[in-house]
């Protein structure tokens, strides 16, 4: 039921983007989830390989010291490290926090990462806490909201840069992605 509505409604939602990771991740490639709502996301509405002869990888996460620093680094010494493609998938906060990763990507020679941005504009998650019900509080003080221009960031460093405002063409920059040869760094920005 899930599956069918994620992928029939036409709905560009955190879920759908968790979903459509799962379901096209490069065969035998890695998932690095971001904390906050990406692991959620992927926890709930992720959808196994089609693919019954590949014995997935498990996801990795890495939770920094603030829970979302250094996130981006990360996936790309990891990227790095198993030598096989890789997604991270990622919130727009905890990639503000890591924008200075941009700089390794744009010089990972034949690293072969995406880096799936999910941009609702700050800190969705504390919608889902208790803390949602101050509403006199929690925009300015929990949601972070923001208007970093993550095109601008990727095109200053030369990173490889897509903007998906739709599911049709989130679908099919990520399909894009997973098939690129050669190797590369990218970014796709799911902007909600």
């Amino acid at each position: 039921v899930v599956d069918a509505f994620l992928t029939q409604s036409g709905a560009f939602t955190e879920p759908f983007v968790a979903h459509t990771v799962s379901r096209l991740l490069h065969p035998g490639g890695h998932l690095q989830i971001s904390s906050s709502m990406p692991i959620r996301d992927l926890d709930c509405f992720s959808k196994p390989s089609l693919d019954a002869t590949l014995t997935p990888h498990p996801p990795v996460a890495n939770r920094g010291a603030a829970g979302i620093d250094g996130v981006m680094s990360t996936a790309a010494g990891f990227c790095r490290g198993v030598g096989v493609p890789t997604t991270l998938v990622i919130g727009d906060v905890a990639s503000i926090h890591d924008i200075n990763a941009l700089q390794q990507l744009a010089s990972a020679g034949d690293l072969s990462l995406t880096v799936v941005i999910v941009n609702n504009f700050g800190g969705g998650i504390f919608n889902f806490l208790p803390i949602a019900k101050h509403t006199d509080v929690l925009s300015q003080y929990f949601n972070e909201p923001h208007a970093v221009n993550f095109a601008a960031a990727c095109q200053a460093f030369g990173v490889a840069y897509t903007l998906c405002e739709s599911a049709r063409d989130f679908e099919f920059a990520y399909t894009q992605s997973q098939a690129r040869v050669p190797p590369g760094c990218r970014v796709i920005e799911a902007r909600m």
